[in-house]
């Protein structure tokens, strides 16, 4: 049922997002970019839930709880807005020690994507960063810089005990701003 619900969701998201092109549009969970996190969540909880990093002026909140289509879902915004208005947003699906499963996921979510828009760049690729993390990407860029990307993530068994990871698939909405900073600042 669960898997049902999600390809609902997920068809049902790509057609608003086909209408207008603008990946602003695009939900994921019922929170899209430029949306408030005080909509949905105080303060306190917000705060209670950020993770720094000095370089990257951006702070991110993991939410597990209440969820219909993923298993987690991550926002960030800037440290600086006061209204807490999300910047980008990933949903994550686990496939723990099922990487292929995640890998057929991964490839329908990104055909469903292509057909969806006519007017992206599309890149598929698997980036080994070293003997711990294997990532496989699945990218896709708009005219203006916007980014769509499903990700599979797989660890070695050493590191997710380490990091208490799991290896999942991650749809991630960024908006060229967005990227620009990470890609200055990493």
């Amino acid at each position: 049922m669960k898997i049902f619900s999600f390809l609902f969701i997920l068809i049902f998201s790509f057609q608003s997002l086909s209408i207008a092109d603008d990946i602003r549009d695009f939900e994921i969970e019922g929170m899209s970019i430029g949306d408030s996190l005080l909509n949905d969540f105080t303060e306190i909880q917000i705060k209670a839930e950020k993770q720094l990093n000095k370089k990257i002026k951006f702070l991110r909140m993991n939410i597990r709880k209440n969820l219909k289509t993923y298993d987690a879902v991550q926002v960030w915004w800037n440290k600086k807005d006061k209204k807490f208005e999300i910047t980008h947003i990933g949903g994550i699906l686990e496939f723990d020690n099922d990487i292929n499963n995640c890998i057929k996921k991964q490839k329908e979510i990104g055909a469903d994507l292509r057909k969806s828009f006519s007017n992206v760049k599309f890149k598929e690729n698997k980036h080994v960063y070293n003997e711990d993390e294997t990532i496989y990407h699945y990218r896709l860029e708009f005219p203006n810089g916007d980014l769509i990307t499903v990700q599979c993530y797989e660890f070695s068994e050493s590191f997710k005990q380490k990091h208490n990871y799991i290896d999942n698939l991650k749809v991630m909405i960024v908006p060229k701003e967005v990227n620009d900073h990470y890609l200055d600042n990493l």
